[in-house]
């Protein structure tokens, strides 16, 4: 191993560690929220599963937007043009605050529009108000992403780690005491509309910290930036196409969550149980994804074609071997794996199988993440968009249908489809990367 290499490698895990580590705290807000709502009854569980999930599929759109402020402002700190970065975050901000508006206009239509998809009135009582509360939120949380990329193009990590701690310190007792009342201090039980309200204060806070992080950080050229509407297309033009590929990879999942359910309760559950686990081995891959989209942003901004490559396919060589940890552990304790979300021994039994399969996609998965990363990094967002549409859509979810009810595979049918659609994925960008790295990247 060269000393290049070497040294590649080590910045990548200095700077994916405190990303896992934020990562795993955002996880754990939201299993926060879960493990207390589950306490009050399962009509108000299910109303924040969904709602939860209706906030991250609006909400993913303006993720997109703010992750191309990372080719942006890792190009700008790799070119040393520390005001360029600065005036991206400000445009970033202005861009995060002018999408807040159509994305809470869309978040409250859906509200309205839960008894025309035949939502039980039940849920719908419980979910419409979470999901109100949960609106408030989505504008700081657009926010934390763009300093987030500031702080990452900067490699300044202690920040984010500080902020998912404060955030799931002041969660906790603020959901439980919103879920259920505190009566000595004149608070009602709100049920589910707590917890929305709860998830609004962690991002508020969030925002709040990492905003200050961003002054620190700033230097001493402080001030207004206006918006420009330029760069403001900019941004849009890079990041839309990263929020259309999140919808496109959520969807799929989505999809081959519906189709489960036709196959009855114990599939379903098998598959939540699955589902959780390749949730949690994903943050790994989310983490060195985002490492690397910073170390190419670096090289290409240094003009360091060497370089750019060099740091892509550390990464991308890194996870694959990396995730095969996952997939070992998939395959030798599935079963105790599984026992850790569920005591039910039939849907164990059935989740078994489901995590084999998933054993199997933990390479390709990674891979995919990391090679996104890499091209996001390069300014490449159309790529990844069109490689998980055609993956997932012309390969996966097909495939996965055609062995579930064709070829009588049931959940185990679907999920050897995502596996093909997450491999084709990972193939395509990885070949893609492979070819623009060969050249001298142009700064997006």
């Amino acid at each position: 191993m060269s000393e290049e290499v070497r040294r590649e490698l080590t910045a990548l895990g200095r700077l994916t560690g405190p990303l896992l580590l934020a990562g795993v705290g955002h996880m754990l807000l939201g299993a926060v929220d879960t493990a207390i709502v589950g306490r009050v009854g399962e009509v108000p569980l299910g109303a924040v599963g969904l709602g939860a999930s209706l906030f991250f599929a609006v909400s993913v759109l303006g993720w997109g937007w703010m992750l191309a402020l990372d080719p942006l402002i890792g190009q700008a700190v790799g070119a040393r043009e520390p005001e360029a970065a600065r005036d991206t975050l400000w445009q970033g901000v202005w861009v995060a605050l002018a999408g807040t508006i159509p994305l809470v206009a869309i978040l409250v239509g859906l509200t309205l529009a839960m008894p025309a998809f035949g939502v039980e009135p039940a849920t719908d009582e419980s979910l419409r108000p979470y999901l109100l509360a949960r609106a408030w939120g989505l504008g700081p949380f657009l926010l934390t992403s763009g300093c987030r990329a500031f702080l990452q193009g900067h490699e300044i990590t202690r920040p984010l780690i500080v902020s998912v701690v404060v955030a799931n310190v002041i969660n906790a007792p603020l959901t439980w005491g919103l879920v259920f009342g505190v009566p000595s201090l004149g608070v009602g039980a709100m049920g589910a509309e707590g917890a929305g309200w709860a998830s609004t204060v962690a991002s508020v806070v969030q925002a709040l910290v990492l905003a200050v992080a961003v002054r620190a950080a700033w230097g001493e050229h402080r001030g207004f930036r206006p918006p420009r509407l330029v760069a403001m297309r900019k941004i849009l033009r890079l990041g839309t196409p990263i929020g259309l590929q999140l919808v496109a990879e959520v969807g799929s999942f989505t999809i081959v969550g519906i189709l489960v359910a036709n196959l009855g309760t114990r599939p379903l559950g098998a598959h939540q149980v699955a589902l959780q686990w390749i949730s949690i081995t994903f943050q790994l891959p989310l983490a060195l994804g985002a490492a690397t989209a910073t170390r190419v942003g670096h090289a290409i901004g240094r003009e360091d074609a060497a370089g750019t490559r060099r740091s892509g396919l550390a990464g991308i060589y890194s996870v694959g071997l990396l995730m095969l940890i996952f997939s070992v552990a998939l395959l030798v304790v599935p079963a105790p794996l599984a026992r850790l979300f569920t005591d039910v021994e039939p849907v164990i039994a059935a989740a078994v199988p489901l995590l084999a399969v998933a054993a199997a996609f933990q390479l390709t998965d990674g891979v995919q993440a990391v090679a996104a990363g890499a091209l996001r990094g390069a300014g490449d967002t159309r790529w990844p968009l069109i490689a998980n549409v055609v993956g997932h859509y012309a390969i996966g979810v097909p495939l996965g249908a055609g062995l579930a009810f064709g070829a009588g595979w049931g959940a185990v049918g679907l999920w050897w489809g995502l596996s093909a659609g997450l491999t084709a994925v990972a193939i395509a960008l990885t070949a893609r990367f492979h070819a623009l790295s060969k050249r001298s990247i142009r700064r997006a």
